[in-house]
């Protein structure tokens, strides 16, 4: 329902109450097809090229290709990039049958932009699509054709809470590691996380993080969510009409990214070589909030920690520090005696988190994860597991080290936020509370109830009790590095951590602490009711793990 309404009366008066009344009969875009409205009437060929100083419009008199529009409210200037790129166009209509498309034998099909809901339009369109995905034609969609070619792989779409428009949108490309400057204008979206495994990202908003373009890894298929066709508008993203072809055997493919065999593999691949590096650069441009200072300061000397959580950058009460928690595990830092402890800790943990999914069919979100070295031990073992650490760096890692499992997701901050409401099963955060002020703590229990479904479970491990004294960590690390094979690194390592930057950061900021009836109470005033579980997650038995479940009211 629109809520404003912009109106021009030269006499400078108005009629509310009018302009009310006729904004309240605007429809709702739910469900909505409008593509009727705007698709041509009856097929007709294309050969106009772009504009160019001094002699205008050109023609497309020599065509090496041929494509085939089908026209959802198409827009004549990506008709004329495609006539540049050497194409002859043919635009049907959007109702036009799979069999009448292949019986043209085009090179190409072009999904185009267009108006409405694309569930609705999908109803007739959807099926034309897959006919010609199966027959591997080497597909491209933009806007409406993007949507329209998600929902023929099996996704879903849906309708954001704002809509993108005008031109100076940023936009992560996975495909060349470079954020474009893009124009855009849909207000509904694809869902990610309704990909199948043969549909992969190749490029993301860095204003909301939904989702912008897609590739098929097993034929030759993609699709961008914005318009390089734009104009008026940037050009950043005018490369992929450049050549839209099959596979010549030369490397070119469609829409001048290279395929494998005629299939779409190559744009997939060449998303997932450069994601690691994209995403840096991404995150890199999310804003880190800044968080309030700590309320349960408790300094102490040094106590070894035993695994890389998620610190939050913080400052002391009244102090400033070159480093935050967040720089210090955003570098190369020495919390691990060896590599064969981090190992060991990862399956550990790894386990420990695993013992409470409660079925594969789990939605996972491992909050603060580090590297996460268990990541594939637990992929297997729920339907979708989302990473979250704040620390760019560490996220790189994730990214690159998980790139190949269709289920795991590496999440930004922003990207946690956009998880639709009571849509996960379980969120696990583990060695992560001992680095967060209570506010911070606060805040984020309110974001674990909104993302919980009713009857999902939140479980917080390895909680440092008040009574628990560094002696008490030091002796855990010892006893687990003399049965895990590491006894000489642990000695090693703890007077290593003695002269650490950690113990400097330790001294500053203090470290949280929580008894039993803390949590309780914490976890009671967001709405949550916990247990102690029976076993910590992790070697240090003197720590604690909570499961906690949201309150529900009943009916």
């Amino acid at each position: 329902m629109p809520n404003a309404v912009i109106a021009h009366a030269p006499d400078g008066k108005f009629d509310v109450e009018a302009l009310k009344k006729r904004a309240a009969g605007i429809p709702s875009m739910d469900g909505l097809d409008l593509v009727p409205g705007v698709t041509a009437a009856q097929r007709y060929d294309w050969d106009e090229t772009t504009w160019t100083l001094g002699s205008g419009y050109g023609r497309q008199t020599a065509p090496t290709r041929k494509v085939v529009a089908l026209d959802f409210g198409v827009k004549r200037n990506i008709l004329r990039l495609l006539a540049d790129a050497g194409c002859a166009v043919t635009v049907v209509p959007a109702t036009t049958s799979a069999e009448d498309i292949l019986a043209m034998k085009p090179d190409g099909v072009f999904l185009s932009n267009g108006p409405g809901d694309p569930a609705a339009t999908g109803e007739y369109s959807v099926p034309t699509i897959r006919k010609l995905l199966d027959a591997k034609v080497p597909t491209f969609g933009i806007c409406l054709g993007h949507q329209m070619m998600a929902l023929a792989v099996g996704a879903k779409t849906k309708k954001m809470h704002q809509g993108h428009h005008g031109a100076n949108h940023p936009v992560m490309d996975y495909t060349t590691g470079k954020v474009e400057i893009v124009s855009m204008n849909h207000g509904f979206a694809v869902d990610v996380d309704t990909l199948p495994k043969n549909a992969k990202e190749t490029h993301r908003s860095l204003f909301d993080g939904s989702n912008c373009g897609i590739a098929l890894d097993d034929r030759p298929a993609f699709s961008v969510q914005h318009h390089p066709e734009a104009s008026p508008g940037p050009q950043d993203s005018a490369l992929p009409v450049h050549a839209f072809r099959r596979d010549d055997g030369q490397g070119e493919g469609v829409m001048g990214f290279p395929f494998s065999c005629g299939a779409g593999e190559g744009v997939a691949q060449n998303a997932r070589r450069m994601r690691r590096r994209a995403e840096t650069r991404m995150i890199q441009a999310v804003a880190t909030p800044s968080f309030p200072d700590r309320s349960r300061q408790q300094p102490t000397s040094c106590r070894p920690a035993l695994r890389t959580g998620h610190p939050l950058p913080f400052h002391g009460r009244g102090e400033k520090s070159l480093m935050t928690w967040r720089d210090f595990f955003d570098r190369d830092h020495a919390l691990y005696v060896s590599e064969r402890h981090k190992l060991l800790h990862a399956d550990l943990v790894a386990k420990g988190v695993a013992a409470h999914i409660p079925d594969t069919r789990a939605q996972v979100l491992d909050y603060g994860c580090g590297e996460a070295l268990g990541a594939a031990y637990l992929a297997e073992r729920c339907a979708r597991l989302y990473l979250f650490d704040t620390a760019p760096s560490v996220r790189a890692k994730l990214i690159a080290a998980n790139v190949n499992r269709a289920n795991v997701a590496v999440l930004d901050e922003a990207a946690v936020a956009a998880i639709p409401d009571a849509s996960l099963d379980m969120i696990v955060i583990v060695s992560v509370l001992q680095y967060v002020a209570e506010a911070e703590f606060s805040r984020m229990l309110g974001t674990f109830h909104d993302k919980l479904k009713d009857d999902g479970r939140l479980v917080l491990a390895d909680i440092i009790p008040k009574d628990v004294s560094p002696i008490d960590d030091a002796r855990a690390l010892l006893q687990f590095g003399l049965h895990g094979g590491f006894l000489t690194a642990a000695i090693i390592g703890l007077a290593r951590t003695a002269l650490s930057d950690y113990r400097t950061l330790r001294e500053q900021y203090g470290l949280s602490f929580y008894d039993e009836a803390d949590m309780r109470e914490t976890l009671a005033d967001h709405d949550f009711t916990c247990e102690r579980a029976a076993q910590n997650i992790g070697h240090n038995q003197k720590r604690m793990t909570f499961v906690a479940r949201k309150v529900v009211e009943a009916e």
